[in-house]
Formats: structure tokens, sequence, C-alpha cells
């Protein structure tokens, strides 16, 4: 051996030793790392159940100061709307400062005023007959995409020379005849009791040749038997699953699709929940569903806006025959709204529209508040209004638009500079359209594996279908990745919508005359019954044939 052999050997042993430290080292490091992380979900764990302890005592304390409010404010009266008036102010004044708030609240009472002049105008002016056909359209007070379809569809038959009086109850028990221009403006209006006298006077003072329920909710039901009565044909438009379950949305008390159970399960889940409004539902599930079986099996023709709604609906009603008619999109926006996102930029995602529970206000909140735990670049634009309004701005991922009139959301989307569209809706959507509000303004739209809101991603070939069990943290992944991806890519194009170049035939099957036909078949029809009413010798199987001959003949003109 060399006389260096002694000092090689302990030079080996020296770098062994910093190897052996080095991985000590790199073990400490990992066990460490292993730590944070399990405090980490620790700490979110405890938050999770920190906020659900604190929501469930908010809960509880709603819930009595709603019961005290009921009872000093009951719902339609004067008292009702000053509180939610002042509650809205309130929040107003607070998000836009006091200025602001003055100058919305002035223009706001400028429009009530006028709206209120309108129709106490409208409601003095006397009903002129012309030769135009009409048709009555029939819904609840709830506004929303079911009224602005009634007014698309109100529009279009104006164009075609068809009048249409727009029937709707009221917050005080009332039943409402109003018709309107096409800029949505009331020029006559009628308000009524809603009892057979009243409703038979007026139905034969306007003679419509067809009526068309858009939706039942609070409509009373001597409106259905007066129709019946003078034998007017009706024709439906199913914008929800009213015909299946008192819900209405087919929803669990979290906004959940509820899987559409049993009877069963059906029964055990209105035990529980009640109605749409929480009432107590006496009515067994199958005699609640053979009741809508034979009012709709009675109609002329039965309408839905989607195939998806027409699945669900044909396994309750397989008999029922059913057409599919899209809703038309005539607001257009003048350009494509969709920003391209620049590396460096925060994410933005435009959610649009009232986001309650069915529509995934939870969902959203969820996604807000993993972007803030993982400190990511992405932020959440709610063009609207949502009913965790608190919860979500304390996540300071979220701004908030506030409520917008139809018109005014092309502005709105262009202002918030989004990359994305999220439409969270949990429930089965008959059409939705939000959706179409995102693919018009050019931007890619996400949504849930579930109702018309899929099919519609899936046929237009753009946009993003998640699974319902996604977790916040995949679908926070997929808004960074696909802003990246989409960046590089050329603009989108809105898909095609339904268009119907003759609306009378293409969407009812009718021409004028034939709707014509049906108002004076009506008008023999009353001319019989006065007969009759003023004749005691005449027989009384006169108007019952004169029904039979007028049931055949809508039967006829229908196939």
């Amino acid at each position: 051996m060399t006389p260096q052999d002694p000092q090689i050997a302990t030079d080996s042993d020296h770098t062994g030793l910093d190897a052996g430290s080095s991985n000590l080292l790199n073990d400490r490091i990992i066990k460490l790392e292993n730590q944070v992380k399990l405090l980490a979900d620790e700490n979110r764990r405890l938050n999770r159940q920190w906020q659900e302890a604190t929501s469930s005592i908010s809960w509880k304390l709603i819930n009595k100061l709603n019961k005290t409010i009921r009872f000093i404010a009951p719902p339609g009266s004067w008292r009702r709307s000053m509180l939610k008036g002042t509650w809205r102010g309130l929040i107003s004044a607070r998000r836009h400062g006091p200025i602001a708030w003055a100058r919305r609240t002035a223009a706001q009472l400028k429009s009530k005023t006028i709206q209120f002049k309108r129709q106490y105008v409208a409601s003095k002016k006397q009903f002129v007959k012309d030769d135009r056909p009409l048709i009555l359209a029939i819904s609840h007070i709830g506004g929303g995409g079911t009224e602005r379809h009634v007014r698309d569809m109100a529009n279009r038959l104006i164009s075609e020379g068809v009048r249409t009086i727009y029937t709707r109850p009221d917050q005080h028990g009332r039943l409402v005849f109003e018709e309107r221009d096409s800029n949505w403006q009331v020029f006559w209006r009628r308000s009524i009791q809603p009892d057979s006298p009243k409703i038979m006077a007026l139905l034969k003072e306007l003679k419509p040749g067809l009526a068309h329920v858009h939706h039942t909710m609070d409509v009373p039901e001597s409106l259905f038997q007066s129709l019946q009565s003078i034998s007017i044909p009706i024709d439906w438009t199913l914008h929800d699953y009213h015909s299946v379950c008192p819900r209405i949305h087919l929803h669990t008390q979290s906004g959940r699709y509820c899987g559409e159970p049993d009877e069963h399960g059906c029964h055990s889940c209105l035990k529980r929940q009640g109605d749409y409004h929480g009432r107590q539902v006496s009515l067994g599930i199958r005699d609640y569903r053979n009741q809508w079986a034979d009012r709709l099996a009675n109609a002329r023709r039965v309408y839905v806006p989607s195939q998806d709604i027409k699945n669900r609906l044909n396994r309750y009603f397989p008999s029922l025959s059913i057409d599919v008619r899209p809703h038309m999109e005539p607001s257009r926006p003048d350009r494509l709204l969709a920003k391209q996102w620049l590396p460096g930029d925060p994410v933005r995602i435009a959610v649009i529209g009232t986001i309650g529970s069915i529509k995934g206000s939870s969902m959203l909140l969820a996604a807000a508040r993993d972007a803030a735990e993982r400190s990511l670049p992405i932020e959440f634009v709610l063009v609207g209004t949502s009913s965790l309004e608190p919860q979500l701005l304390a996540t300071g991922r979220v701004e908030l638009t506030g409520a917008y009139h139809e018109n005014e959301i092309w502005d709105r989307l262009s202002d918030s500079a989004c990359h994305l569209a999220w439409l969270p809706s949990i429930w089965p959507e008959t059409y939705m359209y939000t959706l179409s509000v995102a693919q018009l303004a050019g931007l890619w739209p996400v949504v849930y594996d579930i109702g018309a809101q899929a099919d519609r991603v899936r046929e237009a070939g753009a946009g993003e279908v998640l699974s319902l069990d996604s977790s916040p943290e995949n679908i926070n992944n997929l808004f960074l990745n696909r802003a990246a991806q989409l960046a590089e890519l050329p603009a989108i194009n809105p898909p095609e919508y339904a268009e119907y170049s003759n609306f009378l035939m293409d969407y009812y099957g009718l021409t004028q005359n034939q709707l014509k036909s049906f108002t004076q078949n009506i008008t023999r029809v009353t001319e019989t019954e006065n007969q009759v009413s003023g004749q005691q010798t005449t027989s009384p199987h006169a108007s019952r044939s004169d029904h039979a001959r007028l049931h055949k003949h809508h039967s006829q003109l229908s196939a």
C-alpha cells in the first residue's frame, strides 16, 4: 500500500458521512412537508366545520326572524314590499356608495312611477276589437325565462298579425289580462277577481282563438274551467317539471338533483320538504301525476324546449305526444365579448344570472374558497345576484355586479372582461337562457353533465361538460388550463339557434284562417248558450251537440 492510501480511505469515509447526512436531511424535509400538508388539510377541515356550524346557527336565527317578518308583513302586503325595498336599498348603498345609491333609487322610482301610470291608463282603455286572431298566453308571476319566452313569442305573433293577451295572477290574488306592444309596454289591462262569471264575461269579450299555457303556478282553476266551457283549444309549453313533481325542479332541499326516485322515494321527499313553496302536499304522487296526465291529454298540442325534458316526461306520460320547440334567441350583441387571456393575468370567469341553490350557489362558493386557499390566479365575476352573496364576497375571489335588466347584459359582460363562463346549475335545465348568453358573447361555457345544458354544449361542439361530482380543485385547475389553451385558438363563434320563418305555421302548425275559425266556433257556442239560457223550450242537447262538433273540428285541425 502506498503512503497515500490511508489518506484516501479517510477522504472516502468523510464522503460517505456527507452523503448519509444529505439523505437524512432530505428525509427530514419530506417529513416536514408531509406534516405541513396534513396540518393544512386539518385546518381546511376545521374551517369547513366552523362554517357549517355557524351557517346552521345563522339558519336557525334567520328562520325565527322570517317567522316574525311573515307575521308582521305577510307576503303580498305593502309592508312586505316596503321591507324588501329598504333591505335592497341598504345593500345597494353599502356596495355602491350613497351617491350612486341615490341616483339608482331615483331612476328606479321614476321607472316605477312610469310603470304605474301606464298600468292605470291601460286599465281605463276599452278593448278594441279588430279582424286579427287572438291568442291567450297564460303564465305565472315569477318572470324569468318563462316570461322572456312569452314575450319573444308575442313579438313574433304581432309581426305576423296575431294579437296576444298575457294572462297571469298578481300578488293580491287577482287575475290580470294585459296586451302589450312590441317593446313589451302595456297598453290595455284588466285586473279581475278570479271567479267564473267575471272570467267568462271577459273571455267572451276577447274571443281568443287559442289559449297557450306556459305555467299554472297560482293560476286559478276557474280560468281553465271557463276555457273548457266555451271550447277554447289549449296548447301547453312545459318549461319545467311541475307536471311530474310539486317541487317543480326535481331537486332536494340542498338544491341538488333528486335522481327521480320511485313513488315511495317521491312520497318520502314530499312529506319531508313539501312543495315548491314548502307547503304540505296532501295528494299522493300517483294521483298528482294522473291529474296532470288527464289535463295534458286534452291539450291540442304539448311543447317542450329540448329533447332532454321530452325524454324525462315520456317516462311518466308514455302515451303523451310531445313536440320539441327550442326557444328563439332574438337578443344578440354586436360583437364577441370574451377577452383573450394573457400570461400573468388572472383568469376571470363569468357566472351569469340569479344563482340560488339549484343554480349552483354552493358550487360557486366552494370553488371560490379553493381559489383563495390555494392562492390561484382566478377571479369569479357574478353578473347577477346570489343567495350566498355575503359568503361569496368574504372569499375575496368573487365580484358582484348585482341584478340587471335584460337589455343591460351585453354591457355588463363587456365590462366584466371575462375569459370563460361557468353555468354551475345542478338541476336538469329544460333550456337555459344564460347558456345562450355565454355562447353569444363568445365565452367558453362550462356546465355540469345534466339536463339540456349538457346536451346543448355537446351539440355546439364548444364548451366543457363536468361530472356532477367534480371537486372544486379539479374545476379550478380546468379553468386555468382551458384559459391558456383558448388563448392559442381563434375566437369561438356562437352556434345556430332555432329560427321560425313563419312562426304561426312553424311553431303552432296553424294558419291565420284556421286560428280565426276557432274564434268563429267560439262565437257560435256563445250564441247557442245565450239562446239556451234565454229560451226554456230549447232542447237541452243543443249545446252538447255544438260542443261535440267543436271537439271533432279541433281534433281534425290538430291532427
